[in-house]
């Protein structure tokens, strides 16, 4: 029987055995040249000795990791060793390749990052069955049999992984000098995922319409009742429940009372600001007059089967519908919609001047002008209103899946859960010449900084240019290549701001465009100038924002 020797991939001999993985930082791009010089003169130390991971905590319960856009990076190190007696450094010439992962959560309970031929599908939940097997989807297939190689690398497929290097370095002491295998590599701290692979990937059945949970506090709440959960006269909504869409659309009727002059929503053209709410997101949202926009065809089949009517008599306080039985009919909301498009954009642009006019007099709202284009009474029903109440409500998730899913996720972020490490790991060849894996320990738990983060934000040093330097000669900087259509515009441009045909033929009138060349101190001094003046305007609102710099004086030397 064949013993095989295995390896271990443990802290490196500079730190403590509980160090871990190590985590080195450093402040500019020569990081690599650097980590290999430290490692070769014996400069570099376990986690003790590392100021920065006490400093670069910012006030929270785990170091934060800035961002490469914060001019830091970090190395990975650890030590990989053969399991045998002393553990010595194990030949560098067995190492099929080496890399480390970035898990989110703790080393008791974590996720993956995946990839899916190639492409970043997200977050996943940890294998509990087989934690240390193989990243990769294609070479634990292989190892184990169940499919054959192939001469081409199918795409990437399994955690996402990072390589790692080696490094034999030679530690001198005054009894004895000793090798060993240093692994190191870049972490980077970044990647993302798009939001429509990641939950395509998470469930791959739709749920039905209306099946997700809802709030009369939510998206209810944007329109007044009977459209919408608002009470105007309590200025909140009219309450607080949630639950199944349906459910919360009766509960929301089951506060209001519905009376018949509920529903005469238009009386001879001039509408109810709540009409007037929904007349907003009809046509500024989702611009309903359009029929090639698939996802307004339930609003528009609602809208079709809403009238105006030739006159339309309530009874104040009664309660249910009023009758519209032999009222002529004028023509459906829809059709009104799509046929006065154009004024009723108008009509509610001056709406909202008005409105914002009165709530800077501390006025009340204006009163309300007859609709464009129809005197007539419009009436919608109880179960017509229910039923708007629903598919305003779906409508509004369609266009937040449709934002969400078009955007990427970001890899990393910054919950209050939102913990990584990192592991790294080595495929070698054992005695036998096979492949195996061994994974290493887990560095220390840490966080990643915000790009936008004040705290982890590092000072930056601009040179400005002295006047002088725009006497010297020709400029050589930015160049722009411009067609002739944009050159002919930029020779229109005169002081007055203003484009106007030239009567006199220019010289070069024929030519195909021109090469426009600025200098870079002028750019910079231009910039500058222009971030003066927007401080100042600024200054109206922000007062604060001119202190947001610091100008010391500073010694000035040729």
């Amino acid at each position: 029987m064949v013993k095989h020797h295995g390896i271990h991939v443990t802290a490196p001999y500079y730190a403590a055995s509980n160090d871990g993985t190590m985590l080195h930082r450093y402040l500019d791009d020569q990081f690599i040249d650097r980590f290999q010089r430290e490692a070769s003169t014996g400069k570099l130390t376990g986690r003790s000795a590392q100021r920065w991971l006490t400093d670069d905590r910012f006030g929270k319960d785990r170091v934060v990791l800035r961002l490469p856009i914060h001019r830091t990076f970090y190395v990975v190190s650890c030590e990989v060793s053969c399991d045998r007696q002393g553990q010595p450094a194990l030949d560098p010439a067995r190492i099929v390749s080496a890399g480390l992962v970035v898990r989110k959560g703790t080393p008791q309970n974590y996720q993956t990052w995946q990839v899916r031929d190639g492409v970043a599908i997200g977050w996943r939940p940890a294998n509990a069955i087989d934690p240390g097997q193989e990243p990769d989807h294609y070479r634990r297939l292989l190892k184990r049999g169940f499919i054959k190689s192939k001469s081409k690398t199918p795409p990437y497929s399994g955690e996402q992984t990072h390589p790692l290097h080696t490094q034999l370095v030679a530690q001198q002491t005054e009894q004895h000098s000793r090798n060993h295998t240093l692994l190191f590599g870049y972490l980077p701290l970044s990647g993302s995922v798009e939001a429509s692979l990641a939950s395509d990937v998470e469930d791959n059945t739709t749920s039905p319409a209306g099946a997700s949970q809802v709030s009369a506090t939510g998206q209810l709440a944007e329109h007044e009742w009977p459209f919408g959960s608002w009470d105007v006269n309590n200025d909140k909504p009219v309450c607080d429940c949630s639950g199944q869409l349906s459910e919360v659309v009766d509960e929301i009727a089951q506060h209001f009372h519905w009376h018949q002059e509920t529903g005469l929503q238009v009386d001879n053209g001039i509408p109810t600001r709540a009409f007037v709410g929904l007349l907003r997101t009809l046509m500024q949202r989702y611009q309903v007059f359009d029929a090639s926009i698939e996802d307004n065809e339930a609003l528009r089949y609602l809208l079709s089967q809403i009238y105006f009517y030739d006159g339309i008599v309530v009874n104040v306080g009664v309660a249910g519908d009023a009758s519209t039985l032999g009222r002529p009919v004028v023509e459906t909301l829809l059709h009104y919609l799509q046929t006065h498009r154009d004024d009723l954009f108008m009509w509610l642009a001056e709406l909202d001047r008005q409105d914002i006019l009165h709530a800077k007099e501390n006025l009340a709202p204006p009163t309300l002008s007859v609709l464009p284009g129809i005197n007539k009474d419009l009436y919608i029903r109880e179960t017509q209103a229910a039923n708007l109440r629903e598919q305003l409500v779906l409508r509004a998730e369609q266009a937040e899946q449709l934002i969400e899913k078009s955007l990427p996720l970001p890899r990393y972020t910054q919950g209050k859960d939102d913990y990584y490490f990192v592991v790294p790991f080595v495929r070698y060849r054992n005695d036998c010449g096979d492949e195996e894996v061994a994974w290493g320990s887990p560095s220390q738990s840490f966080r990643v900084a915000s790009p936008l983060d004040a705290e982890a934000a590092r000072p930056v040093v601009i040179q400005l240019p002295e006047f002088q330097d725009l006497k010297r000669g020709f400029a050589k900087g930015v160049t722009f290549l411009t067609p002739k259509s944009m050159a002919e515009a930029l020779n229109s441009v005169v002081p007055d701001m203003e484009f106007k045909k030239q009567n006199k033929k220019h010289r070069l009138d024929a030519c195909l465009g021109f090469s426009i060349s600025f200098s870079i101190p002028i750019i910079t001094i231009c910039a500058m100038i222009l971030l003066m003046i927007i401080l100042n305007l600024l200054n109206l609102i922000f007062f604060w924002l001119p202190w947001a710099f610091l100008q010391l004086p500073r010694l000035c030397r040729k």
